[in-house]
């Protein structure tokens, strides 16, 4: 009996030993992070399509007391910092690539001295370092709807062509990438829609809301497609006169804008004034891309007139054989 109350005292002393030697330890220093180390994070799986040309950089899990945080990126021909903070930085994208963007935090953490058991203040260093990839927004090659077909869709976010059927969706991708989501609002309707679905657009002006992906990165992209109804027509080149002028205008519930192109026998390149046919042609082709020139003609697409909308062609001051007349309607 004496023996086994022995041993269990025994055993007592060896727990009250080790419960002072475990408390020991955990007082002779203090944690330096709160609940985990620092990290640096971006959204979009840490690509930046150069299109964006920037996008944040967070640093998380900081600790109490920081003297300072010093940003570097590893390539500045590919990309910069700027706009930089103790917990995040702005990567601005400047040429295709991949960098590392390091963020260096000094800090001061508390150390307790064994002997005296006294807090005393170190200054320390973590480095939180992430790589970052910039890209261009290559995704796609195409779009068409029926024999409609979309210009300029390379590395475009917004993207605008006219189409007046109704037909197949075709949005081809360039290798790598995929849609993965397509939304076609049309007026107030709005639903998702399949890549091959066919699309009959019942207002003016609809919509496709395109999110682009990287299936090597998981990175996403949008673009935004208007889809506008149109009038065909016909402008006939005849005998130029000082002040003549080809005016555009468009009026909307009240609203209105017009251009004036005019005539000018020594006119260079401009956004207003012509010399002969060809200059004029030019001009009417970035108001829509599908212009077409044939001898003293040209035609053009421009947004259909229906209701309170209104849109017109019409020469000013013109000289014998000057025409402009719509030649075709989607109403």
């Amino acid at each position: 009996m004496k023996e086994q109350m022995k041993t269990k005292k025994t055993w007592l002393i060896l727990l009250i030993m080790l419960l002072m030697a475990c408390l020991t330890a955990g007082l002779n220093t203090k944690s330096v992070h709160a609940s985990s180390s620092p990290i640096l994070t971006m959204d979009n799986h840490a690509v930046i399509f150069l299109e964006d040309r920037d996008k944040a950089i967070k640093l998380n899990n900081l600790p109490e007391d920081v003297e300072s945080v010093d940003w570097k990126v590893d390539d500045p021909k590919i990309a910069k910092l700027s706009d930089t903070e103790d917990d995040y930085a702005y990567v601005e994208a400047k040429k295709p690539g991949t960098v590392n963007v390091t963020a260096t935090i000094t800090y001061y953490g508390d150390v307790i001295d064994q002997a005296t058991g006294r807090e005393i203040p170190t200054e320390k260093t973590y480095v939180a370092t992430k790589a970052v990839t910039i890209k261009h927004a290559d995704g796609i090659k195409g779009i068409k709807i029926g024999n409609s077909k979309a210009k300029d869709v390379k590395r475009n976010p917004g993207i605008f062509f006219y189409n007046n059927q109704k037909g197949k969706l075709k949005i081809s991708m360039n290798k790598g990438w995929k849609a993965s989501s397509i939304v076609f609002k049309d007026g107030k309707t709005k639903k998702k829609v399949k890549n091959g679905s066919k699309i009959n657009s019942k207002a003016l002006s609809s919509y496709l809301y395109i999110t682009v992906m990287d299936t090597k990165t998981k990175a996403t992209y949008k673009v935004t497609v208007e889809i506008e109804k149109y009038d065909t027509w016909k402008i006939t080149y005849g005998k130029m006169k000082k002040g003549t002028t080809l005016c555009l205008s468009y009026f909307y519930g009240g609203r209105g804008d017009a251009r004036f192109l005019t005539y000018n026998k020594k006119a260079k390149i401009s956004k207003d004034q012509f010399k002969n046919c060809e200059q004029l042609a030019k001009i009417l082709k970035e108001l829509d891309p599908s212009t077409t020139k044939r001898k003293n003609v040209i035609t053009i697409k421009r947004p259909i007139t229906k209701g309170k909308q209104e849109y017109n062609i019409k020469w000013k001051n013109p000289g014998k054989g000057c025409k402009a007349e719509r030649i075709k309607t989607a109403r």
